[in-house]
């Protein structure tokens, strides 16, 4: 509390009695100063302190990142590493980011199996190894997933077999679940405001069934005692929502940093009610410029808030 009032004064202030619950050790090298705190770690554990309630806190993680984790299985320390991670890496965002993905590319499986192997929709890993096989098997891409598949699961062959006919309903209902969702995203966004995108965005993570499989992949993680890790899942919904909620209300041009969230090269050149298209730039001709080469310039016009780097910050 001392330090956490007075650390960033410019005037000292005395600490009126001298802290017993701070040790300065001198280590001989790296090994033995993580080595000294396993110690300080186990006999606190040996006193009633439970592990969660401990923290290390290093200033270079990549420094002691190895020794750490050597010493703490050494000693028998239960730990969890935690590190900021970019929540564009988590499965619910990369969802969404492949969600848009298959929207600009008109259905291109690669960005399908994408957002599948997210782990966030109600579909299981084998029906979506069966269905990709499917589809690489039969070369299927784009319009095509929009119509029934009617060919064998097992390639070219004069009739179906009644075990083939049942692997291909499971396949085309794999098919009709994932276009049913789909569908009902690309109608809600079709030339819509940004507020119907977060809105079509918000019903397709329900239709997806992400919350559940975020809330199982919770439980998973607490049951095997990952319990930081488990509440993060909520963390990351919650900031998920809050964004969903900010962008459906804030203008592509209004201040504000949620706007950064829209920083790309991909806006559509329109004032207001702007979705996404292809990017933005201009080629200036050899003629104009007096060099062979192709000259390509990004045009900037159309990030938020018209200078975002000032704008939205």
């Amino acid at each position: 509390q001392y330090l956490e009032s007075y650390i960033f004064e410019n005037i000292k202030q005395p600490l009126p009695d001298v802290p017993q619950h701070i040790r300065i050790y001198a280590a001989k090298n790296l090994s033995d100063e993580c080595d000294a705190v396993s110690r300080r770690i186990v006999e606190l554990l040996k006193q009633g302190v439970r592990a969660r309630d401990i923290a290390v806190i290093c200033r270079d993680l990549e420094k002691y990142r190895r020794e750490l984790g050597f010493s703490f299985d050494k000693y028998n320390i239960p730990y969890f590493h935690d590190e900021r991670q970019s929540i564009s890496s988590q499965p619910p965002v990369m969802l969404i980011n492949f969600l848009l993905r298959v929207m600009m590319y008109s259905y291109r499986s690669e960005d399908i199996f994408s957002m599948l192997k997210t782990g966030m929709t109600a579909l299981s890993d084998e029906a979506v190894s069966e269905l990709e096989n499917y589809v690489y098997l039969w070369s299927i891409n784009g319009s095509k997933w929009k119509q029934p598949f009617t060919q064998s699961t097992k390639g070219y062959t004069d009739s179906i077999s009644e075990n083939d006919r049942e692997r291909l309903d499971a396949v085309n209902t794999s098919r009709e679940y994932v276009m049913s969702v789909l569908s009902k995203f690309a109608a809600r966004a079709k030339r819509g405001t940004v507020t119907d995108i977060c809105k079509g965005i918000y019903y397709c993570l329900k239709d997806f069934s992400a919350d559940t499989r975020l809330q199982e992949l919770a439980v998973a993680l607490d049951a095997s005692g990952k319990s930081a890790l488990a509440k993060e899942q909520g963390r990351i919904w919650e900031l998920l929502m809050n964004i969903l909620d900010k962008l459906a209300v804030t203008g592509l041009w209004d201040i504000d940093p949620v706007n950064l969230f829209r920083v790309s090269w991909h806006n559509e050149a329109k004032e207001s009610g702007g979705l996404f298209g292809a990017p933005n730039y201009i080629e200036f001709p050899p003629a104009l410029t007096g060099v062979p080469c192709r000259i390509i310039g990004m045009v900037g016009k159309w990030f938020p808030t018209g200078c975002h780097k000032v704008g939205a910050s």
